[in-house]
Parts: structure tokens; C-alpha cells; sequence
């Protein structure tokens, strides 16, 4: 994979999400110019990958960040361990 991308961390407090089993990744320090098929593309690779997502704007330290969603916890934590590997 070879990015710097910052660690991948789990939402957990959103109640609307474990109802309907959907688990949610905040992704931090993306490249610039990346696009959210990148970012399925890489996290599709760990397991059932839902959504992917990369927002317009910046963190305010002026980095870009997006967001993953897996259907399932276990493929969830599965990319958490590898992607923070990277890191």
C-alpha cells in the first residue's frame, strides 16, 4: 500500500449504527488528491465494505480525511489491525 495515512479509528457512540449493524471508520491524513474509489478500493480489500467517503474539506490542521463503513465488526477491526500496521 505504501501511503501515510493516519490511523483508522471507530465510531462508537452512534446508536443508528449498531441497530442496523453498520460500522463506521474515520479515516485521517489522506493524500491530497485522493479520490473515495481510492479509498474503497484500499479498504474493500479487508472485508464487506459498505461505503466509502472523502470529504470536500480539511481537519483543521489542513489535512484531508474521510470516512469507511463495513458491514460488520469483525471486518471492521480486521482493517483497523492492518491499516495502523502501516502506520
Amino acid at each position: 500500500m505504501g501511503d501515510n495515512w493516519g490511523s483508522a479509528l471507530r465510531f462508537r457512540n452512534r446508536e443508528n449504527q449498531r441497530s442496523r449493524g453498520v460500522i463506521t471508520l474515520f479515516i485521517s491524513n489522506l493524500p491530497t488528491k485522493i479520490h473515495w474509489t481510492r479509498l474503497r478500493q484500499t479498504f474493500g480489500r479487508h472485508g464487506d465494505l459498505v461505503d466509502a467517503y472523502v470529504a470536500n474539506k480539511k481537519d483543521k490542521q489542513g489535512r484531508r480525511y474521510g470516512f469507511v463503513r463495513f458491514s460488520n465488526q469483525r471486518d471492521a477491526d480486521r482493517a483497523m489491525e492492518r491499516i495502523n500496521r502501516f502506520n
